[in-house]
């Protein structure tokens, strides 16, 4: 799976693109295991020896290049080649890393990245919020492959690795789009916790109407609020939503904190909140609609919004790297 008309990413994806964000914010800031999920497929992880905290943005992104390169060579992806790797990346990651392909979902939201099976929608890992750092995209003929920084339940960090097809920015952005959640002011902060809190007031056992103050809460990105009743041909009055992205609310202290407060809703009402999202508040693809040429991992799986039941017993789940990397150890 390629993209034969990008090689090189550039700009900051934590900066909202000339034509919008590509998802709503509110809706991506509501969490209670609301997530927007794209299908991909998981190449493997290598552990970061080191914090990365001493390195600046294009160091960082080094680090992850030579990552997903590694991951690349030990999956035998591709002819491996001969590469000069900078010394500052060297002592940052272990030599080999550890491979499980498998075709998975990776959700995200304001709470984690979480992975999923592609049938069955069953929880395999949760990464919270606290614990990714940082996340970044491939280059040139790994240029579909996204991969995010981690620390699991040991506080070892980890880069994870996937190969995203022709969904990689989309990917990227949506993390980009989540670490610029959670560096808003106060003022936008607070919106956004009015937002999630009116989902729980919810009616129960069936979708909340039209006219609830939760749909008609969902701000967009011009500071206005975004009309979510139907147009008359079945879309929705909303505007266009269009290298790396830092979390500035990453815990970077060895063993301190990284707790993470769910507040779920009833599988109930998340499911039918996703539903809702997919059809009334649609994201728009930054790489546009799936050809004949770019079919998606998993058998008929789409991008879009959905729900996990996603419990806050941290030894229920663990992280990607808890549950595949020690997990098979």
């Amino acid at each position: 799976m390629s993209r034969r008309d990008a090689t090189s990413r550039g700009g900051n994806y934590m900066e909202q693109p000339e034509g919008g964000w590509a998802h709503n914010t509110a809706a991506l800031a509501v969490g209670k295991g609301v997530y927007y999920s794209f299908p991909v497929r998981y190449i493997g992880s290598i552990q970061v020896i080191e914090s990365l905290r001493t390195l600046d943005m294009d160091q960082k992104t080094q680090v992850c290049w030579e990552a997903i390169s590694r991951c690349c060579d030990h999956a035998q992806l591709r002819k491996v080649t001969k590469r000069k790797v900078p010394k500052h990346v060297k002592k940052f990651l272990a030599d080999a890393p550890y491979i499980k392909e498998m075709d998975l979902k990776i959700n995200m939201s304001v709470e984690g990245i979480a992975t999923s099976s592609l049938d069955e929608n069953e929880v395999i890992s949760n990464d919270v919020i606290t614990k990714i750092s940082f996340a970044a995209g491939g280059e040139k003929g790994e240029y579909d492959f996204v991969t995010y920084v981690a620390k699991d339940k040991r506080e070892n960090r980890y880069c994870h690795v996937f190969d995203c097809g022709i969904l990689s920015d989309d990917v990227l952005s949506t993390i980009g789009q989540i670490f610029n959640i959670l560096t808003k002011d106060e003022n936008t902060i607070q919106t956004l916790k009015k937002q999630k809190e009116e989902i729980a007031t919810a009616p129960p056992g069936g979708a909340p109407q039209l006219d609830n103050p939760l749909y008609h809460a969902m701000a967009n990105d011009q500071g206005g609020y975004l009309d979510v009743r139907p147009d008359d041909d079945g879309g929705v009055n909303a505007p266009r939503a269009d290298m790396a992205a830092v979390n500035e609310s990453y815990d970077d202290v060895d063993g301190a904190g990284g707790d993470q407060l769910y507040d779920t809703a009833t599988p109930e009402q998340g499911q039918q909140f996703a539903e809702f999202l997919n059809h009334n508040v649609q994201s728009q693809p930054l790489y546009g609609e799936v050809g004949d040429d770019g079919q998606l991992y998993g058998d008929g799986a789409e991008p879009g919004w959905g729900y996990l039941d996603v419990k806050p017993d941290e030894d229920l789940y663990g992280g990607l790297a808890d549950v595949f990397v020690e997990g098979d150890q």
